[in-house]
């Protein structure tokens, strides 16, 4: 089996198509090898304590949809860089905006 090292010279070597192909492979394996720990996990029991207090908070409702939140905070963020750029426009010169 090569070394480590051996096997970094020939990624070095590789053309741009094939080291796209070996990135998404590893990609894919690591993800595939995540996956795995994960079920191991669960079998095993490690993270009923979790599931259990996420449950719990669910329960009495001490949780929140997070894509409503994010939604709200890009939605204030929109709105508050359209009041920048109306207020730079009033005060400014006509027709222009910050960015």
């Amino acid at each position: 089996m090569a070394t480590i090292d051996q096997i970094e010279a020939a990624i070095l070597q590789l053309p741009p198509e094939d080291f796209q192909r070996l990135s998404e492979w590893i990609l894919e394996l690591d993800q595939q090898r995540w996956d795995a720990e994960l079920e191991d996990d669960i079998a095993a029991g490690k993270l009923d304590a979790l599931a259990e207090e996420a449950i719990a908070d669910f329960k009495a409702g001490r949780c929140r949809c997070l894509a409503i939140e994010k939604s709200r905070s890009l939605a204030k963020r929109i709105l508050r860089m359209l009041g920048e750029n109306r207020d730079a426009g009033a005060g400014g010169a006509q027709g222009t905006t910050t960015t």
